[in-house]
């Protein structure tokens, strides 16, 4: 009973050192893939100096999350009480 307690917890303390080395791993990745990207956009700037304004230009939207849903939800509704091809309504399911 001692012995299968004492490989659970061995075997649980591996897992929880696997799971902090990955996220370590996850972390020193991150970090590569954001000076990668700044390295980047230095040379970009420095190459075409008129894409910094583009690049920090904020971009704007027609439509936010919540219009898109509505306007998604309309579009469905309007297309299921459109005639179907024997020119009978079909009904919402």
């Amino acid at each position: 009973m001692k012995v299968s307690r004492l490989l659970i917890a061995l075997v649980c303390l591996i897992g929880v050192a696997a799971y902090a080395d990955d996220e370590q791993e996850k972390e020193k990745e991150r970090t590569e893939i954001r000076q990668m990207s700044q390295d980047t956009l230095a040379r970009l700037y420095k190459a075409q100096p008129s894409a910094k304004a583009a690049v920090e230009k904020p971009t704007v939207t027609p439509f936010s999350a919540t219009q898109e849903s509505r306007f998604f939800l309309v579009a469905l509704a309007k297309a299921r009480a459109w005639p179907s091809k024997t020119g009978t309504k079909q009904k919402p399911s």
